[in-house]
């Protein structure tokens, strides 16, 4: 018994047309959009926000509010920039946000800041803020945020872990990895 190949349906082949454009749309966007417009205008609200972070207390939290709307509209632009979800936590934070709405902002910028770890330092004292509303998920990944610092002998980190008073939050982390605990032990008596 032979069987002979059914024959191609027309809808299937124009079905099949469009999304091979569709697919090679999506590949020449992917190949030539450039991010560079919203790289270059988060860098600019950065630097405004520092600046607004001076102002006297009603005009900080009016510019904050703008600056807030436009990191929101920067994000929809460029979605994939974790130090623009950090600022958005922190201006979602100091514009009266609830507070786990600015963490869902800072946990966002946790998950696409892996595995370069975009924000280091700043992003782990800005996860242990929101300790009162910590998940059980949230409080292991701070501690594997601790280690990841222990591990790559991250700049100033025991500067920044003295200067915010973090010594057991730190000491704890270290302590649930033997490995860490025995290299932290043996600097520490020296």
């Amino acid at each position: 018994m032979t069987s002979a190949a059914a024959p191609t349906h027309p809808a299937r082949l124009i079905s099949m047309a469009v999304l091979a454009v569709a697919l090679l749309g999506f590949a020449a966007i992917n190949l030539f959009y450039d991010f560079k417009p919203a790289v270059d205008k988060n860098d600019a609200l950065a630097i405004q926000l520092n600046q607004a972070a001076a102002l006297p207390k009603l005009q900080r939290l009016d510019r904050f509010m703008a600056l807030r709307q436009r990191q929101e509209a920067l994000l929809a632009e460029n979605p994939i920039e974790p130090y623009a979800w950090m600022r958005l936590s922190y201006l979602r934070q100091n514009t009266g946000e609830s507070r786990p709405s600015a963490f869902d902002a800072l946990r966002f910028a946790d998950k696409i800041a892996q595995p370069d770890n975009v924000g280091g330092m700043e992003r782990i004292l800005m996860w242990h803020d929101y300790a009162d509303i910590h998940t059980d998920a949230d409080k292991d990944r701070e501690v594997q945020m601790w280690r990841k610092a222990y591990r790559g002998d991250w700049d100033n980190l025991y500067n920044v872990i003295a200067a915010h008073h973090l010594h057991h939050v730190f000491d704890m982390a270290i302590e649930g990895d033997p490995e860490l605990l025995a290299k932290l032990n043996k600097t520490r008596k020296h």
